[in-house]
C-alpha cells in the first residue's frame, strides 16, 4: 500500500543512522493497486475492465536510502505525525465498496493540519509559507490536495483568500490586482513619489510609539545590543560628513530629500 512507504522510509533512515551496518543501504518499495471488477460482457481473453473507484490508479516507487544521499537529504528529527482510526472506506469484496466520502475528506484535512502543527511543535520556528521549498501530498485526486493546501494556508498561515489563490496559480498578475487583493498596501506609476508620501507619514508618529517599537525590536533580536557601539560609530561618521549635513539642511529648507539630485 502507498501508506506503507511513508511508514518505512523513516524506519530505513533510522537504520542507516544507527550505524549498525556501516555503509549499508536500505531499499524501500511502496506499491498500490487499482481495485477493479470484470464487467459481465467480458471474457477470459479480453476482459472489459471497469474501475470500482474513480480515484484509483496503480503505481509503485522504489527508494534507496543511504548515508550518501543524491536526490534529497532527510532533515533528521524534523518530523510531525498525526493520525487516528476512522471508518471512511470499507471494501468487503473487490467489486463492492461502501463508506463516507465526506468523512474521508475531512479526516484528510484534519490530519494534514495537525501533522504540520506537530512538526511545528517539535522543530520550533517554522513558517508554513517560507520554511519549505516544496510540498508533497498523498494525492487521491487533485481537488483534495488543493483543499488541503487552502485549509493550511487559511488556518496555519492566516492568509487572505486572494493570497491563497495566488499560491495555487502560475499566471502573472498586475500591481493593481495585488492592491485589490490586499497583497500590497499601495502602487503608483512613480515609485519615488509613492516612497516620499509614505516617508512623510513618519513625521506623525509619536515619540512614545517609536520608543516602543525600538524596545520591541531589541527584545526580538538580542544581536542588536552587541552591535550598538558599531551602529553609533557608523552614525557619527555619517552625520559628520559635511556633504550629508548640507543635503539634510537643504531638505529642512526646501523639502527635497537628500538622495534626490540637485
Amino acid at each position: 500500500m502507498a501508506d506503507s512507504g511513508q511508514q518505512h522510509l523513516p524506519t530505513a533512515a533510522n537504520f542507516i543512522l544507527s550505524g549498525t551496518s556501516p555503509g549499508a543501504k536500505a531499499l524501500v518499495i511502496a506499491t498500490d493497486i487499482t481495485r477493479f471488477m470484470v464487467a459481465e460482457s467480458g471474457d477470459a481473453l479480453s476482459e472489459d475492465w471497469s474501475f470500482a473507484e474513480p480515484s484509483g490508479g496503480a503505481r509503485a516507487v522504489a527508494m534507496i536510502v543511504s548515508d550518501t544521499p543524491h536526490v534529497f537529504q532527510i532533515d533528521v528529527g524534523a518530523s510531525g505525525y498525526y493520525g487516528y482510526e476512522v471508518m471512511d472506506t470499507c471494501r468487503p469484496l473487490p467489486d463492492s465498496e461502501a463508506g463516507n466520502a465526506d468523512l474521508s475528506l475531512l479526516s484528510y484535512l484534519d490530519c494534514c493540519e495537525n501533522s504540520f502543527r506537530e512538526y511545528q511543535r517539535r522543530v520550533g520556528d517554522v513558517d508554513f509559507v517560507s520554511s519549505f521549498g516544496y510540498l508533497a501530498f498523498h494525492t487521491p485526486f487533485g481537488g483534495m490536495i488543493k483543499g488541503a493546501h487552502r485549509n493550511l494556508m487559511r488556518k496555519v498561515a492566516k492568509a487572505r483568500p486572494a493570497a491563497i489563490e495566488v499560491t495555487l496559480m502560475t499566471q502573472p498578475f498586475t500591481a493593481e490586482q495585488a492592491v485589490n487583493w490586499h497583497l500590497v498596501d499601495a502602487c503608483a506609476d512613480s515609485s519615488d513619489n509613492l516612497l516620499r508620501r509614505h516617508l512623510l507619514r513618519l513625521r506623525y508618529l509619536p515619540k512614545t510609539g517609536t520608543a516602543r517599537y525600538k524596545h520591541y525590536l531589541r527584545e526580538l533580536d538580542d544581536l542588536l545590543l552587541p552591535s550598538r557601539d558599531k551602529a553609533v560609530a557608523a552614525n557619527r561618521e555619517v552625520f559628520s560628513d559635511q556633504e550629508n549635513l548640507r543635503k539634510i539642511e537643504r531638505y529642512v529648507n526646501t523639502g527635497q530629500f537628500p538622495w534626490e539630485g540637485e
